[in-house]
């Protein structure tokens, strides 16, 4: 497991309180699924199930929907 990954994950409202050794016990008991994607990149499309929770733990991502007229509305900024 990469340790600049888990200081970040330590760094993370959602992990508070979970030291870095318990970090590293989950990932071996579960696993934690790494994906990179590139500025071109689609994430996620509205309307499609949602399975799994993703963690940004580098970079920015941007919400975006089209409204019923067709125009293009950003609605969150993530960093």
């Amino acid at each position: 497991m990469n340790p600049i990954l888990i200081d970040k994950l330590t760094e993370c409202s959602l992990f508070k309180g979970i030291s870095s050794s318990e970090l590293i016990d989950l990932y071996k008991k579960y696993g934690f699924p790494l994906q990179k994607y590139f500025s071109d990149n689609v994430v996620a499309l509205m309307g499609e199930k949602c399975t799994h929770l993703m963690i940004l733990v580098k970079g920015s991502v941007k919400g975006e929907m089209i409204d019923d007229s067709g125009k293009l509305i950003k609605i969150e900024d993530i960093v």
